[in-house]
């Protein structure tokens, strides 16, 4: 499942693929529940629920619906990371049986642009201009000679920025593990991460525009991996980083 959310309508777009039985050879019809809350309680959306018509020999298809936040969605910065959780609940019938399948994703909304001020250089987090205060990490972990992977050491170090009063990590040439974007999706820092490579030729001829693989596998690699990472606000590969 994944979902992206829309500052200006309000409104968040979930995918998800709902799959069977794949020797179901006759026509299905399913009840899809969304609904999305916010983890503190503060805000409720109302729930929307949907048909869903499986064909005759058909065991996957995907699903696309919006889903209405309402009028006044609490909005996630560095300030007030406020995320929500959207759950997916299908309901079917199966063998005269009424079975329940969930899946849950957390997620937030936000904007990140680039406005006029300063020759159209200036970074802005949900209309409001930001200046990004950061630190570089190259997964340098001496003591383990590997970077973590459980939330709570991410949640730790990532505090460390904020008690120093940063707000952006730049990870150079690599992408933490999902660990680190939901601690950052909590703590409110806003990640910067790249493709490990340093040639220019391996995901196509930047140099000459070719960014097709580049378009490819930033999507493939980390946002269809990691989820809808709100921290994440810049993915570049190494080598295009320098052209911007």
């Amino acid at each position: 499942m994944s979902v992206c959310s829309d500052v200006a309508s309000h409104r968040v777009s979930v995918r998800a693929v709902l799959s069977r039985p794949a020797d179901g050879a006759s026509e299905q019809l399913v009840l899809v529940k969304i609904s999305a809350n916010s983890l503190t309680g503060e805000h409720q959306t109302a729930p929307q629920w949907l048909a869903v018509h499986f064909p005759a020999g058909e065991s996957e298809i995907c699903l696309s619906a919006l889903h209405d936040m309402g009028e006044h969605p609490l909005l996630w910065d560095e300030f007030c990371p406020n995320l929500y959780r959207m759950t997916l609940s299908v309901y079917c019938i199966q063998n005269g049986t009424l079975r329940i399948a969930e899946r849950c994703e957390d997620f937030g909304i936000r904007s990140f642009t680039v406005g006029e001020h300063d020759g159209g250089r200036q970074f802005f987090i949900n209309g409001r201009p930001t200046i990004l205060r950061g630190e570089i990490n190259c997964a340098v972990f001496p003591r383990t000679g590997y970077p973590p992977t459980d939330l709570n050491t991410w949640m730790q170090l990532f505090q460390l920025y904020k008690d120093y009063g940063l707000n952006h990590v730049r990870f150079h040439t690599w992408i933490p593990p999902r660990s680190a974007f939901q601690a950052a999706d909590r703590l409110g820092l806003y990640l910067y991460v790249e493709l490990p490579q340093w040639g220019r030729r391996m995901f196509g001829d930047v140099y000459q525009g070719d960014m097709s693989d580049v378009r490819y596998y930033f999507p493939a690699g980390c946002t269809r991996r990691h989820g809808p990472r709100k921290a994440q606000c810049f993915a570049f590969p190494h080598c295009y980083r320098y052209l911007l």
